[in-house]
């Protein structure tokens, strides 16, 4: 829900979501990779600084709030 509300189509840095939320940056790191492999998330590195991940949800998710949101 963070991810979906702050992502302006850029994808948003994990330390960014983990202040966000008030949890540590490592638990949004683990439960990131989570989501990920289930394809609800993707994770790429920032183009300006390879130590930032960017995350940003799918068109999987998407569709997923859209169906949860319409029962």
């Amino acid at each position: 829900m963070a991810l979906m509300e702050l992502d302006e189509g850029k994808g948003i840095p994990v330390n960014v979501v983990s202040k966000f939320i008030h949890v540590d940056s490592s638990f949004v790191t683990t439960q990131s990779k989570l989501l990920e492999k289930k394809g609800f998330l993707r994770r790429k590195p920032s183009t300006s600084d390879a130590r930032v991940v960017q995350m940003s949800l799918t068109d999987k998710t998407y569709k997923h709030f859209a169906s949860v949101a319409a029962q």
